[in-house]
């Protein structure tokens, strides 16, 4: 039933829908695109595997990593207000948003590269706050769970420890259901990953077709190979044990849509979400959580301010706790 359920909600929801109806967006579809919303950047750099964009210049670092087939644009709309006030780096992996990709596992070189990233940062505004989302959520667990020593805490936005409906799946099982989605994403040409794309943010992504049809341009700039790796490797990951030693302050953000939890099988209450991603968190002795309704997986674009204030809130009650 968990596997089921897993299929039909990130390879049938996502994929069948715009391959039957054969719709692609326009690639001219760039006009009021989440990328217009960045400020320019103070700064541009590379880390390892990591591109790395600056904005602000003064507070506590915090570091901004996209999810999957995401780059910078993922992060319009908070990162300009966010660095009024704190040092923001904007990292984006390889073989996303037309970077190219690299040979290997993604996950344990991009974790390498990322607490490269952080030994380097000053730490006059206090220490690094990473915020992840999705796949970037998960790999922020991952570095706090390597390096809790160099992480002041976590804001993960839908992002988490273990993939949701994956928890209770043996390992053996999990990587076969990554393997059987990883082959059905990497045999996608061009036209049909920008379908793909387009069915993803559609279905899962946004509440608002036009703002998904324009992000699934963009995330279609990514190279499809390294999408579908990415997309395995986030499947078999399991962080749960490593967390459990991992005394980090967690956020977890939950993005919430109740018509999306109206029919089975996936009837859920706003509290009945946020308890299930705090159950997927595990024993984290510190973490949070914060529900965003009215928005899908995109929330940090969806509703800004509410992330803003999720965030803001996080770092402030660092602050108070004289975190370093």
């Amino acid at each position: 039933m968990i596997l089921r359920t897993i299929l039909c909600l990130f390879l049938a929801m996502a994929l069948g829908p715009a391959l039957a109806a054969g719709q692609v967006p326009p690639r001219a579809t760039l006009c009021a695109s989440p990328a217009a919303g960045l400020p320019e950047a103070a700064e541009r750099f590379e880390v390892g595997r990591l591109a790395v964009q600056r904005f602000g210049a003064h507070g506590r670092p915090l570091v901004l990593v996209p999810g999957l087939a995401s780059g910078a644009w993922a992060w319009a709309g908070v990162a300009a207000p966010l660095a009024a006030e704190h040092r923001v780096y904007v990292v984006t992996l390889p073989g996303f948003d037309a970077r190219a990709g690299v040979e290997g596992e993604p996950f344990h070189g991009a974790a390498q590269a990322l607490q490269a990233l952080l030994a380097r940062l000053p730490q006059d505004g206090g220490g690094p706050v990473l915020v992840g989302h999705s796949l970037g959520g998960a790999l922020a667990l991952q570095v706090a769970a390597m390096h809790p020593e160099d992480v002041a805490g976590v804001v993960a936005i839908d992002g988490l420890p273990v993939f949701p409906g994956m928890e209770r799946l043996d390992a053996p099982t999990r990587i076969a259901a990554a393997e059987r989605l990883h082959a059905q994403m990497a045999a996608a040409g061009e036209e049909s990953f920008l379908v793909q794309q387009q069915a993803y943010m559609r279905g899962i992504g946004f509440v608002d077709t036009g703002l998904a049809d324009r992000c699934a341009v963009l995330a279609a700039r990514s190279d499809a190979t390294a999408v579908a790796d990415a997309a395995r490797a986030l499947m078999r990951l399991d962080l749960r044990p490593a967390m459990a030693r991992a005394d980090v302050p967690v956020l977890e953000i939950v993005p919430y849509l109740a018509g999306d939890h109206a029919a089975p099988p996936r009837v859920l209450s706003a509290q009945q979400k946020a308890d299930y991603y705090r159950g997927l968190l595990g024993p984290l002795l510190q973490a949070g959580v914060v529900v965003v309704e009215d928005a899908r997986h995109f929330v940090q674009l969806e509703r800004p301010q509410a992330v803003l204030d999720a965030i803001d809130g996080f770092v402030a009650r660092l602050d108070a706790d004289g975190a370093r």
